[in-house]
């Protein structure tokens, strides 16, 4: 599998930048058969609102509404309080036709130290049931372990029935608060 690296002025490389390690570079290389990964961000905006739009169902029910125009733009610029953009990676992975078909969005120690969340997991119609969301959490796990991480933590929001399944097949608990919306597997 071939695989891009995107720095943060949009120019390709094929030399590992700010996210350097072999497992941050394993996170490109999930398979999906002919494609490539791709550290996503502001030059790849349309490629992320198409996949949104083509989910547009799946995140009607997570947000409450459609997807508007400015989503993409979102899930690459927005961050919780306290957090940078080096905090903040977001991988795409793209089929063979050059098709964005997963995307996952991922918060360096948050909610605290050691802690990375999960806040998009996002697989194509198309692509669903063949693993790659499974092959993008367990290339995460790796990353974050190497990193000395001490959980992941993924977001389950709204009625989602199909992400709180998932999350529990993957091995995540359901937080301790009853009302909670996320899930976490402690890595140590």
């Amino acid at each position: 599998m071939k695989f891009l690296l995107v720095d943060s002025l949009g120019l390709l490389s094929d030399t590992p930048g700010r996210v350097g390690t072999l497992e941050a570079q394993r996170l490109l290389e999930v398979p999906v058969p002919g494609g490539f990964g791709a550290w996503l961000d502001e030059n790849w905006r349309a490629e992320l609102q198409a996949l949104v739009e083509r989910c547009g169902l799946e995140l009607a029910l997570v947000y409450g509404h459609p997807p508007d125009p400015g989503v993409a733009a979102r899930i690459l610029g927005d961050l919780p309080p306290g957090r940078t953009f080096e905090d903040k990676f977001v991988v795409g992975v793209f089929d063979a036709r050059g098709r964005l078909s997963g995307v996952l969005s991922v918060i360096r120690d948050h909610p605290a130290p050691g802690h990375w969340t999960v806040n998009l997991l996002l697989v194509a119609p198309e692509e669903r049931g063949r693993g790659l969301a499974g092959e993008m959490l367990a290339s995460l796990e790796a990353w974050v372990r190497s990193e000395g991480g001490a959980a992941i933590h993924l977001e389950a929001r709204g009625h989602n029935p199909a992400g709180a399944a998932f999350a529990l097949r993957a091995g995540f608990e359901r937080a301790a608060d009853p009302g909670a919306t996320e899930y976490v597997r402690q890595l140590s």
